[in-house]
């Protein structure tokens, strides 16, 4: 069985002008790292299960077939992850960090 870490409450900063960050639950589980975040709205979620591709992860939302359509791409640079986010043919760029 592959090992499990599970981070609460990581703080996903958006490059999109809204000094807010959206909070998540990011799962380190063998070699996919899982992004699980609701919108604030209780309604919309995202569930990206990140597969490891060459020197990054990516993955779609899985978390249902009414969810928005996303895909995305991260890669961790020292101790900070960034990456793509692409919704509805808009592109946003995104980091976070995950505490040891």
């Amino acid at each position: 069985m592959p090992k499990t870490k599970k981070h609460v409450k990581v703080a996903i900063n958006f490059d999109v002008g809204i000094p807010e960050a959206e909070e998540a639950h990011v799962t380190l589980q063998g070699d996919e790292m899982v992004i699980d975040m609701q919108e604030p709205d209780g309604i919309t979620k995202y569930l990206i299960v990140g597969k490891p591709v060459g020197n990054h992860f990516q993955g779609v939302n899985s978390a249902g077939p009414r969810m928005p359509k996303v895909r995305v791409k991260w890669v961790k640079l020292g101790k900070v992850f960034v990456g793509q986010w692409l919704e509805d043919g808009e592109e946003y760029l995104f980091s976070f960090k995950l505490k040891s």
